[in-house]
């Protein structure tokens, strides 16, 4: 029996939560698939959101009764804590081989999982014991993505830095290029979720930009003018934004690991050296674990950023013919039509049940 609606409670916005759940649902509605969004995050501004896509919106407070009545099918799409729909469908993501307790006990709730890598689901299964089928779905790039638009400045090299490691970003850009006006480096930040040390000393030639919401197109604007995503990532457990990255003609400086294994062959990125540590969460994290150890992370050392900077400023040219090998496989391979379906499909399964 076929459902006669999907209800899908999801950010809408920036970020790899807002940016799969705004593709997904974008696709299944455009070919009219029975998914209706729930939005617990929209950008400022409505035209962000294609106006088919706003068209099947349903407000929050209906929430309830969609939890409360247990044959109507939700998807949350949230990370493994926030969890609120039991018997519902659960999407999420996780960065490291072992899931935190008290989010395991929430997710034991949940008709099925989905997860987008094979690594998520293997070490999900391997290290706790969770009866709700768990599904992989690989996220997708942009067909309009092409690195024939990748335009750098030809004044300055740019190293890009979206949220993640933008500490040891920062100190490892330093050591290697100091104030030298003809590099630069574009740090976008969230607010309250990213940190640096209070006596961090930034140069001229760093710029900071701290925001809780940036258009998907700025962001796509600021690949397509660096020569360099540098994102370091301490364990990612998916693609984005690398493969985004790679499709755009932007080279990536990476730790080549966890999830990431999954989009990217070896030599594709350039890898910094890095040390493996217990990871510990961060202050904001809720549910009483900030300051807790769950598994491991793979974090870069400053002078591996500084070295991988180097090398690819030095040998851009390698790894631009490098990058565009990797993006045409990765084009060839994910895309957010052949996503969505699979979402469609897994969430079909598990309603099916």
């Amino acid at each position: 029996m076929q459902p006669n609606k999907i209800y899908y409670l999801a950010p809408i916005s920036d970020g790899g939560y807002g940016a799969v759940a705004a593709n997904t649902a974008e696709c299944l509605i455009k070919k009219n698939e029975p998914v209706w969004v729930i939005p617990t995050s929209v950008p400022p501004q409505a035209s962000d959101i294609p106006g088919q896509t706003r068209s099947r919106f349903v407000s929050l407070p209906a929430l309830k009764w969609i939890i409360e009545d247990p044959e109507v099918p939700l998807v949350h799409h949230s990370y493994p804590g926030g969890f609120i729909g039991h018997g519902k469908i659960l999407m999420t993501v996780h960065e490291t081989e072992k899931w935190p307790d008290p989010w395991v006990e929430k997710m034991q709730g949940a008709r099925g999982i989905i997860v987008p890598t094979h690594w998520q689901k293997e070490t999900l299964l391997a290290n706790h014991d969770i009866d709700s089928p768990v599904y992989v779905v690989p996220h997708g790039i942009n067909p309009m993505d092409s690195y024939e638009y990748h335009r750098p400045s030809k004044d300055k090299f740019r190293f890009l830095v979206l949220d993640k490691a933008a500490d040891v970003c920062v100190k490892g850009f330093i050591e290697a290029f100091g104030d030298d006006p003809d590099v630069e480096l574009l740090v976008k930040v969230r607010k309250h979720t990213c940190y640096f040390d209070e006596d961090q000393f930034f140069t001229d030639n760093i710029k900071i930009l701290s925001k809780d919401f940036v258009p998907q197109d700025m962001i796509t604007q600021w690949h397509y003018q660096s020569h360099c995503l540098l994102h370091p990532v301490e364990g990612a457990g998916w693609g984005l934004p690398i493969s985004d990255s790679l499709v755009r003609g932007v080279p990536v400086i990476a730790i080549r690991q966890h999830g990431i294994t999954e989009y990217t062959e070896p030599g594709e990125l350039c890898e910094p050296e890095y040390e493996t540590k217990p990871f510990q969460y961060e202050p904001w994290v809720p549910d009483g674990l900030a300051g807790t150890e769950w598994g491991h992370k793979h974090y870069a050392t400053v002078e591996g950023v500084a070295q991988a900077c180097i090398d690819m400023k030095n040998n851009y040219n390698a790894w631009k013919e490098k990058t565009i090998q990797a993006g045409q496989r990765i084009r060839g391979k994910y895309t957010w039509e052949q996503s969505a379906d699979q979402w469609l499909e897994a969430v079909k399964e598990i309603i099916a049940k």
